[in-house]
């Protein structure tokens, strides 16, 4: 690790009811966290999720491809089949 370097870090919401009790956060982390559990993300010292909105990225957009794309695929194997 070097010091002054940026970092990679996430911020995990431990208030959830499965991650209690709170003595046993590192089983939590491994057992029982998700990434539905994640709020903020750091890459690079850079802030890419805030309050699990993300902020680099159009969310929307993304959607509207994926299932676009999807579509034709989808029109693509039924043709073949």
């Amino acid at each position: 690790m070097e010091t002054g370097a940026d970092a990679d870090f996430l911020l995990i919401n431990a208030e959830e009811l499965h991650l209690q009790p709170k003595q046993n956060i590192s089983s939590h982390l491994v057992y029982a966290a998700s990434g539905r559990d994640v709020t903020d993300v750091f890459v690079n010292g850079r802030r890419l999720m805030k309050d699990r909105e993300l902020l680099t990225m159009d969310e929307e957009k993304i959607i509207y491809n994926v299932n676009r794309q999807f579509d034709k695929l989808e029109k693509v194997y039924q043709s073949k089949n």
